[in-house]
């Protein structure tokens, strides 16, 4: 999973994604994120794709004031630079994105079969009511 621990940024796929990203000068790679989950109508979700979409909407997240206390500082200074700017409808896709990664996902099922599998889904549903 490549993954040393439950948060949203533990991962590879997930700082393989702020490295792009702190490289966008707008909002498409949020939308990009939360639109792979959202485009894969109830199919199974790969663990990439959920990984990254956790971590989009972390960013979603922080835009909105309601950011975690442990964002890489790229995504800080990210974040700082654009707060309040967020384009309309991409908070609410960024919650469905997070509830379709908590309801079914390869991420889920690898997350439940191991040791830490409550802590990261406490730490998943904390996200989705920061994105309320």
């Amino acid at each position: 999973m490549g993954a040393w621990g439950p948060g949203s940024f533990d991962n590879d796929d997930a700082l393989d994604w702020v490295a792009e990203l702190l490289e966008a000068r707008d909002f498409s790679l949020l939308r990009e994120a939360f639109e792979t989950i959202l485009e894969e109508g109830g199919g199974y979700l790969d663990s990439p794709d959920c990984a990254t979409a956790l971590a989009a909407a972390e960013v979603d997240a922080a835009l909105n004031a309601r950011g975690a206390d442990d964002l890489p500082d790229g995504v800080k200074l990210w974040v700082s630079e654009r707060l309040g700017r967020l384009p309309s409808g991409v908070a609410e896709q960024a919650r469905r994105a997070v509830a379709a990664v908590l309801e079914g996902s390869e991420l889920k099922d690898l997350w439940d079969d191991s040791d830490a599998g409550s802590v990261w889904r406490a730490g998943v549903e904390n996200l989705l009511r920061r994105l309320e």
